[in-house]
């Protein structure tokens, strides 16, 4: 029983670390892709603080 066991947490071991070498092989890809995405959300938000500037400056004008 003990090394029935033992040899179902040895498969265990063994999936997880099947699992974490996908992840990270993975992972580079997502996170460049994040990081472009974050770049993409960048440009976005400083438009608008731009064009925010600019608003107070027309108001004035």
């Amino acid at each position: 029983m003990a090394s029935s066991s033992q040899q179902k947490s040895l498969q265990d071991e063994s999936h997880l670390e099947a699992g974490q070498q996908q992840w990270s092989e993975i992972t580079p890809a997502s996170t460049s892709a994040a990081v472009e995405g974050a770049d993409g959300f960048h440009s976005v938000k400083v438009e608008p603080r731009a064009s925010a500037r600019s608003t107070p400056a027309f108001a004035r004008s």
